[in-house]
């Protein structure tokens, strides 16, 4: 696995803020949750899996997500166990997802690759929020007429969130991008989430995946 180069930041760095009252509904705690979300696969533009699925976060920080067949047999199933730092696949295979694993700081891994995100935060991304945590790692913040940034800085990731404010009729209600230096610096890897106004879909993407696209949409009413 390529080596990672961390940053120096420190508690002292970290900045304390106050949410102004219409980003509050964007962020949440990431444990706790579950919900119903369609899964859409996209490569070079073009749809290749959608899937209807249930998804639940606990308390302890696992987290699981499951689709069904009408007669409700499970079709297939990824669950997380935080204790054993684990995946477990069952049912219809999925390519690639049978390579997850979790690496330091209990960062995901796709085939050998570190995707930039953490095990507790994929709950969140299912819920379309963003994860409360990162309130307490913000380093810096700029206000402009149509929109908030915070930079975060958590451990060896940079991350850059934009809020949009209200009135502001752009694409996107929030946007963030995740990077991380692998080599001791020498190569930059990022990871982008944005949450879309007109259809209520979060898409990520990955610039080691870069042909693939994922689109979480919400079925919840």
């Amino acid at each position: 696995m390529p080596t990672r180069s961390f940053s120096c930041a420190t508690t002292n760095d970290y900045k304390a803020i106050q949410l102004p009252a219409f980003a509050g509904a964007y962020f949440s705690e990431c444990s706790g949750k579950d919900g119903s979300v369609s899964i859409e696969v996209f490569s070079s533009g073009k749809v290749q899996q959608i899937f209807d699925a249930d998804w639940t976060s606990d308390a302890n920080g696992d987290w699981g997500i499951a689709s069904y067949s009408p007669l409700g047999q499970t079709l297939f199933q990824l669950d997380y166990v935080q204790k054993q730092q684990a995946f477990k696949q069952t049912g219809k295979p999925f390519a690639g997802l049978d390579s997850l694993s979790v690496g330091s700081k209990q960062i995901i891994s796709l085939e050998g690759h570190e995707i930039g995100l953490r095990t507790d935060e994929i709950a969140c991304l299912l819920n379309h929020k963003i994860p409360q945590r990162w309130l307490k790692k913000i380093v810096s913040e700029s206000v402009t007429a149509n929109e908030i940034k915070y930079l975060v800085i958590d451990s060896d990731r940079k991350i850059n969130l934009s809020l949009n404010k209200h009135g502001n009729r752009t694409d996107e209600y929030w946007k963030t991008d995740i990077s991380w230096s692998l080599y001791w610096g020498l190569k930059t890897v990022k990871v982008s989430a944005r949450l879309l106004r007109d259809e209520q879909a979060l898409v990520l993407q990955s610039d080691q995946f870069e042909k693939i696209d994922l689109r979480i949409v919400s079925q919840e009413e």
